[in-house]
């Protein structure tokens, strides 16, 4: 019975292991931090602050809920709502061009609004 313990005592510990040792995401972290960069600057301030709000939001967020899991023990920590925040960071940045250019068409023609 003892040679049978160690195995499953082994393979337990491996298994929490294993699943603890999911490492946050750098680099979708590093993704829509330059997606979001990329997109700040006055025409987006000034044609679609709202939508380059949205994005530096969820970016912020997720920098948040990454701060909140490094504070976790590491068996316990979770990157799965700070990936979808930075998903969702990386696609609104990707929405501010479109609204700058409907920002600006509907500048220049009014009945566009």
């Amino acid at each position: 019975m003892r040679r049978l313990k160690s195995p499953i005592l082994a393979s337990s510990l491996l298994l929490l292991f294993a699943w603890g040792c999911g490492g946050p995401p750098n680099s979708a972290l590093q993704a829509a931090r330059k997606a979001v960069s990329k997109v700040e600057g006055p025409e987006a301030r000034e044609y679609a602050p709202e939508e380059l709000t949205a994005a530096r939001e969820a970016l912020d967020a997720a920098e948040d809920e990454l701060t909140v899991q490094r504070g976790r023990f590491p068996l316990l920590r979770s990157y799965e709502k700070a990936a979808v925040l930075l998903q969702s960071a990386r696609e609104k940045a990707a929405a501010v061009p479109a609204a700058i250019a409907a920002g600006k068409a509907a500048r220049k023609n009014p009945s566009l609004r």
